[in-house]
């Protein structure tokens, strides 16, 4: 499905306006898969990654996300998508997975800690990806009294439906 975009302001996919297609962490993630592999990804939104590790490393992708635009969009790039949520148990067995992605959906979880060992539970192996809080800059940033708006894809935060922020310690 083309034409639908995502808003960290709560609205969800909709149709109309593309979505940034590639995102910088997509590229490292992409590099830490090995080809072949088996992977679910977590939040996986309009399914571009898991479309580019399906059809140049001959991986086996499916995901699932909270969102229905956003999963009919990923079942349009062939993956095996569907709607579920990842704050309650993963519709999956332990270890159907060689690697479970979660990229950028820890800040949405009401309990971390639950999402995390679901994905340990799914998966062999995991790449884990978030927002750094701690990171130089967003520290300059609030030494001047500003909340980073880099992090939360430009908005304020009080913009976003962000309930955790994370730091590397």
């Amino acid at each position: 499905m083309a034409g639908y975009r995502y808003t960290e302001k709560g609205e969800g996919y909709r149709v109309g306006s593309p979505l940034r297609a590639w995102r910088a962490a997509f590229s490292v993630i992409y590099e830490w898969v090995p080809p072949g592999s088996t992977v679910l990804d977590v939040g996986c939104g309009d399914g571009i990654l898991g479309q580019k590790l399906t059809r140049e490393k001959n991986c086996r992708v499916s995901g699932f996300d909270l969102d229905g635009v956003a999963v009919t969009a990923a079942k349009s790039r062939g993956l095996k998508a569907i709607v579920a949520d990842a704050n309650i148990k993963f519709p999956f067995a332990k270890n159907d997975f060689d690697i479970v992605i979660a990229n950028g959906i820890l800040e949405f979880m009401t309990d971390p800690d639950f999402t995390v060992s679901e994905v340990l539970r799914v998966g062999r192996s995991a790449i884990i990806g978030f927002e750094n809080f701690g990171f130089w800059i967003y520290r300059i940033e609030h030494l001047l009294g500003r909340f980073p708006e880099f992090a939360l894809y430009g908005h304020r935060w009080w913009e976003t439906s962000l309930i955790k922020f994370f730091s590397l310690a």
